[in-house]
Parts: structure tokens; sequence; C-alpha cells
């Protein structure tokens, strides 16, 4: 991030240093005799007079240099055709950089936006993406290529191919680098070389293209009534050459997703080729939530493989033609009326994937009682451990713990800021129960029972309980704070900085992880590897949070220049306008506080609607790039300096908890 160094202006000189009544009354006499005006050069004239030897840095745009303002022509012509060059040395030109903040704050603003968004994505482009991680890299890329970004306002989107014609010219990508971005940029060459299209008619009518590979096998169908088809191969790549990235992926994911839900609907075969499944091209394309429906469906597949030696020809005949879902429900009642002994292993592995059963769920009410029980116990369950004993500082400090259970869509916890809750998945809650045989009342009935369950849910205190506290300082602060990678990458070290300590330390703990991961739980086995990561190494776990769990979140960089693109692209729209029209805007436009929690997304789309203070106030926020920096370079270096006291400690290092 550039740093930005502002000189004294004219505003600080006259009220600091020289007496408001004083001055203006010098200033009318001065601007009387002289005819010179009440521009700058007046200003210098008094300040000459009444203080000879003070130094006056008077930055209006006639008094730049001839060399300033022809790098600066030159940056904003080189920069408007995103050349990555001349972008990288305008964010060093410090001194140019103060100067235009100062005599023209909505150009500098704009300019430096889009400088920052270009060296942003070279980066981005430049890290080590491995081929498993092209649905990652085209999510990322997809994030940053529209039409709302500050690229598109230097023609690098959000047309996709773009990138390849940019990546040619300012990189020197190698062959295997080049044929990744083409495919993570969905062209419809990468795509769909080699695979034949082949029309299918219904009563006369071309109805759909049959996508097939060289071996005849199905490779996708393109049916009429979906926004790709059209009548000749030509005319869909033709029209493909159109779309977003975004749009492209949404359209890929979509026939994926068609796919997988044909597989887990359909009867599921009864012989180990299940994992054959992963090997289908197509599913390559789902998105996040897509891809683990597939890993969960493949677990599922391989849970009932292992079930199968336990049960009798005739119990198996009743899996038969089954879906995966139905068979799975079908063993965990054979194993809940059978006496086998030795297949614990199995029964866990099933119960783990299974749906519940009634009895094994929790009513609104439980879920508010347990909420209740879960909060203190978790506090008690995290102290001891340095990560832990920083949570229970803050929460003592005066900030509520209000722990919320019910459907998390997708994640185990997450934190609402809006709400100020902390809600815990209610499924990852009754997973827990199935494979510990717990119902809802030998749950609540025992506070031995609760305790243990905090104990399992504790990392995500340590998560959730860091978005808490990075709110809090944004509220301290009276920033705006966009949701962004760096805040996942604090909150993962401060998760894996506990579970590691724990792991090392409480042996209830490592054993309780352990024999979940074994039994199918994606939440334990996501734990330990996110602890082993950053035990490993904090450079690559930085990089594993990015580009492996939060791919389409932006970094601060990207997200700071997106919104204050959008913002001096509205004041200068602004500038334009009737006061009647401005007038309207500051009746019922957008406060502040509502402004600030809205996401980079919503508030890039909604700059029209928003007050002009609220737009500045924002502007102002994020130019101040390096108080944020600051605060996520602190604490890396926090949870980097704990990291190592953990692990050469024989027993967890009490911590020095800095103030909050």
């Amino acid at each position: 991030m550039a740093e930005v160094r502002f000189f004294m202006n004219w505003k600080t000189l006259k009220t600091t240093y020289l007496a408001p009544l004083f001055w203006n009354r010098v200033g009318r006499l001065i601007t009387r005799v002289s005819g010179i005006g009440s521009g700058c050069w007046a200003k210098r004239a008094g300040l000459a007079a009444l203080a000879a030897g003070l130094s006056v840095y008077g930055l209006c745009a006639q008094e730049q240099a001839a060399d300033e303002a022809f790098r600066l022509q030159n940056y904003e012509a080189r920069i408007s055709s995103a050349d990555l060059a001349a972008a990288d040395s305008y964010l060093k030109d410090f001194a140019l950089l103060d100067k235009l903040a100062v005599s023209d704050p909505v150009k500098a603003a704009d300019l430096r936006s889009k400088a920052e968004a270009v060296v942003e994505y070279g980066s981005l482009l430049d890290r080590n993406w491995p081929a498993s991680q092209e649905r990652n890299l085209s999510e990322a890329m997809a994030l940053r290529l529209t039409d709302q970004s500050p690229l598109a306002k230097v023609g690098l989107a959000p047309e996709p191919e773009k990138t390849l014609a940019w990546a040619a010219e300012y990189k020197n990508y190698g062959a295997a680098k080049t044929a990744l971005l083409k495919r993570s940029v969905r062209n419809w060459d990468a795509i769909f070389a080699g695979l034949t299209f082949s029309p299918r008619y219904r009563y006369g009518a071309l109805a759909a293209w049959e996508v097939t590979d060289s071996t005849g096998s199905r490779f996708m169908q393109i049916v009429d009534g979906e926004v790709v088809f059209k009548n000749s191969e030509a005319d869909m790549k033709a029209f493909w050459a159109t779309l977003t990235l975004r749009e492209r992926n949404n359209y890929m994911n979509l026939k994926a997703g068609q796919l997988l839900d044909g597989l887990i609907g359909s009867p599921s075969g009864s012989d180990s080729a299940y994992a054959a499944v992963a090997l289908r091209e197509l599913l390559s394309y789902l998105d996040g939530p897509g891809y683990g429906r597939l890993k969960k469906y493949i677990a599922q597949m391989a849970a009932v493989e292992i079930a199968r030696p336990e049960f009798s020809p005739g119990q198996l005949a009743k899996l038969k033609d089954q879906p995966i879902e139905q068979q799975l429900y079908l063993l965990g009642r054979a194993f809940d009326k059978s006496e086998i002994r030795g297949a614990v292993a199995a029964e866990r592995k099933i119960d783990s994937l299974r749906q519940s059963q009634p009895g094994e769920t929790l009513s609104p009410l439980n879920n508010q009682m347990l909420a209740s029980m879960l909060g203190s116990a978790m506090i008690a369950e995290v102290r001891g451990t340095v990560a832990g004993d920083k949570l229970a500082k803050f929460y003592a400090a005066g900030a509520k713990l209000n722990v919320a259970i019910e459907s998390c869509q997708g994640c185990y916890a997450k934190y609402e800021s809006s709400s100020g809750r902390m809600i815990l998945d209610s499924e990852l809650i009754q997973q827990y129960m199935r494979v510990n045989n717990l119902t809802a009342n030998t749950l609540l009935g025992s506070r031995e029972q609760v305790s243990s369950l905090s104990k399992y849910l504790s990392p995500m205190l340590a998560h959730e309980g860091t978005h808490q506290m990075q709110h809090a300082w944004a509220d301290r602060a009276r920033v705006y704070k966009p949701y962004v990678q760096e805040d996942e990458v604090e909150a993962n070290a401060m998760e894996a900085l506990y579970t590691m300590e724990k792991l090392k330390n409480d042996p209830k703990f490592k054993s309780m992880m352990t024999r979940m991961r074994t039994s199918s739980s994606s939440y334990a086995a996501k734990r330990l590897a996110l602890a082993s990561a950053f035990s490993s190494n904090t450079n690559e776990f930085d990089s594993r949070v990015r580009q492996v769990y939060y791919p389409g979140l932006p970094s601060f960089v990207a997200a700071s220049s997106q919104v204050v693109s959008a913002v001096s692209g509205e004041l200068n729209r602004r500038s334009g306008l009737l006061p009647a029209d401005l007038a309207e805007i500051e009746k019922t436009g957008i406060g502040t506080d509502e402004a600030k929690a809205m996401t980079t997304q919503e508030l890039s789309g909604s700059v029209g609607e928003i007050q002009t203070a609220a737009l500045q106030k924002i502007q102002e926020d994020l130019l101040r790039g390096n108080f944020y920096g600051d605060y996520y370079q602190n604490a890396g270096d926090w949870t980097g300096s704990m990291r190592q006291a953990v692990k050469t400690a024989a027993a967890g290092p009490k911590s020095k908890v800095p103030a909050l």
C-alpha cells in the first residue's frame, strides 16, 4: 500500500499559526491594495508580509512544476490503459501523490484506485496457482472483472479474454500458467476443446446440443431455454464471448450442479467404483458449496462400502436401487437395532453422514436453551490458552457474547455484525449428537455433555470471536471496514493458534477431534488441517487461507480500490448536478451508519443513493491504507509470535494480551 503523506496546506497555516480575525483583516487589506485577489498568490503575499522565512506549500494546480504536470499526464494516460509498470511507479511517486491529494482530491483518489487495482490484479495472477486450484483462481478473477471494478475503467474488465492479452504483454508466464489462465477465464476453446457438439431434435425442431468427449461419453447437454443455447455452435461461441466471467462460472456451475443432483438422487452403485464420480470433468466447475456437496456425496458412498461387510445379503438387498441418502437412513436404523460389535467406526461414519431422525433434532426452544449454556461454557473452555485468554479479556471488558443456534447455510459458524450474534450451525451440532448417540434430553440434561460439546465447538469461538473484535476495533476507530481476506487470515490464525495449543496440552480435545475426523466430520478435519498448516509455515498458511478457503473474498486493496473508484466517480458526477438534485440526494440518501454496514459490492453499486458526507467519510477512511495495514500487520505479528511460543513451550505459555 502506497504511503500517503500530507504537507502543511494553507488551511492549516491559517487556522493554526495566525489568529483568524487578524488574518481576515489583513487579507482584505491586501486584496484592496494589491488587487491580487483571494487566491493562492494572495495568501502567499500575505504570509510573506507577515511571516518572513515561513515556508509555504501552497498546492494550487497552477503551481505544479512542469515536470510534475508532465508526469501526471503520463501516468493518467498509461494507467488508463492498464499499464502495470506505470501503475506501480505512480504508487511510489509519493511527492506527486501528496500534491495531487491536496490540489485535486477526487482525481487523486480515482487515479490511485485504478493504479492499486492494476497492481493488485497482477499480484493475484502472480501467485502460485496449481492446476487443482483452477476454480479458485477463476472465482478470484471473476470478483475483480466486473463493470463496477476500477479495472473496467482501465479497459481490463469486464471482458475475461482481455486478461490473456494483458498478461502476454506485462507478464512472462510459461505455457502451463498461460493455459491455466485461459481455462480460468472460461475461454470457450479451452473448455470445449476436443468435444463434439451434436444436435438433438424434438418434433423436427432443434431442442438441445449433446456435448460429448472423444469416447462418446456425455460432458454436458445445452438445452433449449438456457441462455447459452443457440442454433449453431458458432453462434453459441460468439454469445459466450459477450458473457462476464461470473456469468460463465454461474452457467458452468449450473450444469455441474444438475449433474450432481442427478447422481445424488439416482440409485447408487453397489461397488467401490464410487470414486470414479470425482473424475467427471464437468464436476470441476462446481462452486464452493457445490464442491462441498460433492465431497460429502463421495464420503457417503465410501461409508456405505465400509458398512456393507457388517450386514447380511438380505439386509443389503434392501439398499438396491436406493439413492444414497436412503441407503444411509436404512443402514443407520439397522445399526441402531443390531448388536453388532466391532463396527463402531462404520456406524459412526454412517451416523455422521446421514440425516437426523426424529428425536435427534433440536427444537427452537432447545436451541435457545443450549445456546445460553454454550456461551459461558465456551469462554471457560478457551481460558488458559493464549488465543483464548485474549478473547476472554475482550468479553470481560464489556463485549457481549450472544450465541444463537440455527442453520448457517453451508458454514459452521458466523458472526453477524448487524445483530451482534454468534451463530453456530444447527446441523453441525446435530451431527455431533448423532455420532455420540445423544438426544436433546440427554444433551440438555447433562452439564458434562454440554461441556464436551463446548470443547468441540470452542475453535469457532476463537474464530468468530476474532471477527467480533475486528468490528469492535472499527467501531472504536469510527472507520468503514469492508469484509476482506485479511479478516479471515487473522481469524483463521487465531483459531489455528488455539487449536494447536489445545492439541498439545488437552488430551481430551485431541482425542475428540481425531475421533470425529475419523467419523467423517469435515468440521473436525478442517480444524486439524488448519492447525497443522499454521504450525508448519505462516507464509504458506496465509496463501492457503486466501487461495483455498476464501478465493471469492477480496483483499483489502481490491475492496478499497473498488469502493474508492465508485465513490470518486459519483462525487465527480455530483459536481455537475443542479443544486436541487443535490439537495434531494441529501434529503433522501443513505446516511453514514447505514452505508458503513454495506459490503464492498453493495456500497459500490449504491453510491448514487448515499449522502455526500457519507461517501466522503468512507473514501477518507479507505485512503488511510496504512491505518488498516498496521492493524492487520500487528495482528499477524502477535499470532506469529504466539505460535512460536506455543511450539517451543513445554506447556502453554501465559500470553501477554495487548490492551483492547
